[in-house]
């Protein structure tokens, strides 16, 4: 009876050896999904600045642009909702660190109203414009809260 019973424990002592071993030995791919999608300790921030502006409607101009914290992101002018963004008129594509004058090709000639110009990241695929299509990439960079847009009034001649 006492040699099954030291048999019974080395075997559990084996196994739980066996075990932890084979825990730490996972390749480089397994141990890197354990890593979360974004990187803590780098912060996405940026500033949009517009002002209210006239036009021919096939353009809008974002006087100045900045954006830390990812190599790309996007200008996404908002029509205007009830005083709120609405569905995106246009796209372009910004580049990390300051841009002036940024102009924006409207998707169709757009109508004298307001809109939001939005800063976003690119972070789907790259110079693709995917957001609210594919779920969690292109989010719009927030201050606090707040995604970073300044809405302006186009009046079109």
């Amino acid at each position: 009876m006492r040699n099954l019973t030291a048999r019974r424990s080395a075997a559990v002592i084996s196994s739980l050896f066996l075990a932890f071993v084979l825990a730490g030995c996972g390749s480089d791919d397994e141990s890197s999904t354990a890593v979360p999608a974004e990187d803590s300790s780098t912060t996405t921030t940026g500033t949009v600045e517009a002002a209210d502006q006239d036009g021919d409607g096939s353009t809008l101009t974002v006087s100045s642009v900045s954006l830390e914290g990812v190599e790309q992101g996007w200008i996404a002018v908002h029509s205007d909702v009830d005083g709120k963004p609405g569905p995106v008129v246009g796209t372009v594509q910004v580049e990390q660190g300051e841009s002036s004058d940024v102009v924006v090709e409207l998707d169709d000639t757009v109508a004298t109203g307001d809109y939001w110009p939005m800063l976003h990241v690119d972070d789907g695929e790259i110079g693709a414009y995917e957001f609210p299509d594919v779920e969690g990439v292109d989010l719009p960079v927030l201050d606090g809260e707040m995604p970073v847009m300044q809405k302006l009034t186009l009046t079109v001649s």
